[in-house]
């Protein structure tokens, strides 16, 4: 039997790449089509969502998860998580010139 398909793009970690493939093999997807980076193009915004993401979820990477989970959006979360790494360094540096003047 034919069924109306939709399309869809799904993004994912490499390392994720294979065990999103075998849900997606489970559900019962019949078509896989693999983005050629040549042919195809990223919507920049899409792009920089990414790449905000990757930064945040590197600098909280070392923390240990505690406490409830926030109900903050995932894209403000990591914008909040590059404002304080920035926040914090910007004061690092201003306690390191303090310490170097005194």
């Amino acid at each position: 039997m034919i069924v109306p398909m939709t399309k869809v793009y799904l993004a994912t970690r490499q390392a994720d790449r294979d065990r999103l493939l075998r849900k997606l093999r489970a559900l019962g997807v019949m078509h896989l089509t693999p983005v050629n980076p040549e042919r195809e193009s990223v919507d920049p915004d899409l792009t920089r969502s990414i790449d905000l993401h990757r930064r945040a979820i590197q600098i909280l990477g070392q923390e240990k998860p505690a406490g409830p989970r926030p109900d903050t959006p995932p894209l403000e979360a990591s914008q909040e998580v590059l404002a304080i790494q920035r926040r914090a360094a910007e004061l690092l540096n201003r306690l390191s010139s303090f310490i170097a003047s005194w």
